[in-house]
């Protein structure tokens, strides 16, 4: 007897293994007739006009969405300046700058690619916002057709409803309003994009038997992906996700096609981790071993929990504050939270593919943003979601797909409900596009929903002095200070108050505290240096210059102030060699170029100084001491009806002309 159960048991698993290999040899004929069936052996999606006219529908209203962005201004206070508005390297589309780009860590990372657009972006608009947030989005709406062909091709266009569900929470979902209205995160959008066409690839490269060309292109979209944003490195692991998902065979041939990508993957992300660990990741020590592991276990239920109760959000979720060397309770029982969420997925692999391929999908690409290590100043970030978020939708989209197949009746009560819900989501995100309008909304919203951020309230400062309400920035950068006394910028930025009303006394002890709260704050020894040259101590001033060109030789404002010192103390010569740095690196700065034409004019160069003053004229011809100033260089080449022209024009403009020199023109 024994032996007849021992031998009906072998017969048993030989049948099963027997079936399931029928099974997946029919599963790869279809999938092979499919790719047959395409025209030119052409990607095919199988989706009926219906289909197209609804996911037009999501785009449309999409676009209504997002429609207050282009009045929105770019957010100097938040990183645009960083990238964009101060950046010397998107100025110019040249050898040099494409060059650095791909060569050089710009504003704390390695993303060629997204600089390069950036730049593409000034050369056609310059400073307009609105041409800026029209690039991104546009590549939101073609992410979101991205996600629908992704889902059709990763369900073999068997599941309709959950391909179209998930593009549309994908573009209408609150959390991703920072992703979009953000151009600093540009990053997002382009890198998104590549990453998608790169799945896509291989979703076609696996239904067309090996396809050459389909590998190709998935590799080069992936390459194109890392170099918009080193998120992207985990590619290859979500391409074995995928082929677990797709029940393909477990052979070397699997894992060799991933090996070309591994040495890329390694080698940005290598680069990566040495360019933030030096800008970006404060240290490890400041908080506890275990205190990272909650961090990390909050953020991974916190975005989950957001996907479907978008509330409370916010561009900055600052890290909580200690309670006698304790984080609240919340954060203290996230680990045990999160490890039985990874048992119940894990525990429903033995019945479907489906959730683990999801959560995992979702897991692969936040887990280098969940606060193992601190990565700027908020545990967690909403941007983070734009891509993850695919991942929690499909599950839940496919299994009411499935569900509708088997529940037809209920067909217009599931359609009915899931409108209900991408249109709050809609209503959300058109609330989320409204609040970024300028750094003062943005901020008071921060203010609003933590009213102890330093940070908030430091660039809501930064943005009061921009439009001369210095009150107002005042009493901003003292409340940061009452909150956090240890908050260098704050010292910088009050001191550049103090500088502008010329009390050097009240401006110079910030400056130090700044300094010596950050040795290295290149903006604070730059500023300092002014005041060193206000008070005539110049080896006190050259020194602070010196040591910030040594910290970032790539700062345009050393060369500008640099040259002011020069320019008052008769190094002409100088002055000229640093306003030309300058130059090289911001070439569309006017009163740089004013400034050029006073040094050459002091060096008796008349020529080289009216082509100077021409120049900052072409760049903004509004300022009168521009028309001055090149009518006193004709005037000195003897030019005396152009010096006349010009000193008229800047009388127009309502400068005050010395009438006797008029005089002396018209003779």
């Amino acid at each position: 007897m024994p032996t007849f159960n021992r031998v009906q048991a072998l017969m048993h698993t030989i049948t099963t293994n027997f079936f399931e290999q029928v099974t997946m040899a029919k599963r790869k004929e279809l999938r092979k007739k499919q790719a047959q069936s395409n025209l030119g052996g052409g990607l095919s999606l199988g989706a009926g006009k219906q289909l197209w006219w609804a996911l037009g529908v999501i785009l449309l209203l999409t676009l209504a969405v997002y429609a207050p962005h282009f009045g929105n201004e770019l957010i100097n206070t938040w990183d645009d300046g960083l990238y964009i508005t101060e950046n010397p390297f998107v100025k110019q589309l040249s050898a040099q700058n494409f060059k650095t780009w791909f060569t050089e860590p710009i504003a704390s990372n390695y993303h060629p690619l997204t600089i390069m657009s950036l730049a593409i972006d000034y050369r056609i608009s310059e400073l307009s916002p609105q041409w800026y947030h029209f690039v991104s989005l546009v590549f939101h709406l073609f992410n979101t057709v991205l996600v629908f062909v992704f889902v059709q091709l990763l369900t073999d266009r068997k599941y309709p409803f959950a391909a179209l569900l998930t593009a549309g929470v994908f573009a209408l979902h609150p959390m991703h309003v920072e992703s979009v209205a953000w151009i600093s995160e540009r990053k997002d959008v382009l890198y998104t994009a590549f990453f998608l066409l790169s799945l896509i690839s291989y979703l076609q490269y696996l239904d067309k038997e090996r396809s050459v060309k389909w590998y190709v292109l998935c590799f080069v979209f992936f390459v194109l992906s890392v170099l918009s944003k080193p998120s992207a490195v985990v590619l290859p692991v979500v391409l074995l996700l995928i082929d677990y998902y797709r029940e393909r065979n477990i052979s070397a041939a699997m894992f060799a096609d991933k090996l070309l990508f591994l040495p890329v993957s390694a080698a940005v992300g290598l680069a990566t981790v040495n360019i933030q660990s030096k800008d970006a990741m404060p240290e490890f020590g400041r908080y506890t071993f275990w205190q990272h592991i909650q961090f990390a276990s909050y953020s991974f239920m916190a975005y989950i929990g957001k996907l479907f109760a978008p509330f409370n959000l916010s561009a900055l979720h600052p890290y909580p504050a200690l309670t006698k060397g304790s984080l609240p309770a919340v954060y203290q029982i996230a680990p045990f939270i999160a490890v039985l969420f990874a048992a119940a997925v894990i525990w429903s692999a033995r019945k479907t593919r489906l959730i683990l391929f999801g959560v995992g999908f979702y897991v692969i690409n936040i887990a280098l943003v969940l606060q193992f290590f601190e990565v700027g100043r908020a545990i967690i970030a909403e941007r983070y979601t734009y891509l993850p978020y695919v991942g929690l939708t499909f599950p839940v989209a496919l299994w009411l797909n499935k569900w509708l197949q088997e529940k037809s009746g209920l067909k217009n009560t599931v359609y009915g409900a899931a409108g209900v819900v991408l249109l709050l989501f809609a209503l959300l995100s058109f609330q989320r596009a409204k609040v970024w309008k300028n750094s003062e909304t943005l901020w008071t919203d921060v203010i609003e929903k933590y009213p102890r951020s330093d940070v908030a309230y430091d660039n809501r400062g930064v943005y009061y002095r921009s439009i001369k309400q210095n009150d107002k920035a005042l009493k901003d950068y003292n409340k940061v200070i009452e909150i956090n006394p240890q908050y260098p910028l704050t010292y910088n930025n009050r001191a550049n108050i103090y500088f502008d009303q010329g009390k050097d006394d009240l401006a110079l002890p910030d400056y130090n505290k700044a300094l010596e709260l950050d040795p290295d704050n290149v903006k604070a020894l730059t500023n300092r240096a002014l005041i060193y040259v206000r008070a005539k101590r110049y080896d006190e001033a050259e020194r602070d210059f010196t040591k910030a060109i040594s910290l970032d030789p790539n700062y345009p404002s050393i060369y500008f102030n640099r040259g002011i010192y020069y320019d008052l103390t008769g190094q002409n010569d100088l002055a000229l060699k640093d306003f030309d740095k300058y130059l090289q690196l911001d070439p569309k700065h006017d009163g740089i170029w004013n400034s050029r034409g006073v040094s050459n004019q002091k060096l008796n160069r008349f020529e080289e100084s009216v082509a100077d003053f021409t120049k900052a004229m072409q760049i903004n011809g509004k300022v009168p001491q521009y028309y001055l100033n090149r009518s006193y260089s004709y005037n000195a080449l003897g030019n005396k009806g152009a010096a006349l022209q010009d000193a008229l024009k800047a009388q127009q403009l309502g400068l005050k002309v010395d009438a006797g020199y008029l005089q002396n023109l018209q003779n």
